[in-house]
């Protein structure tokens, strides 16, 4: 079975954002940057 999961893009070196637009999702995942480097992936449920 497929689940929505929305990506996002994080980026260490600036503030943090809020995420909208999340109704109909389980879950967030997100490729974690520092300086345009991209050095991990994080997820987490939607609740």
């Amino acid at each position: 079975m497929l689940y929505p999961i929305k990506v996002v893009d994080i980026e260490l070196s600036r503030p943090l954002t809020t995420l909208d637009g999340l109704d109909g999702y389980i879950a967030v995942k997100g490729l974690v940057r520092f300086h345009g480097a991209p050095i991990g992936y994080v997820q987490a449920p939607i609740t």
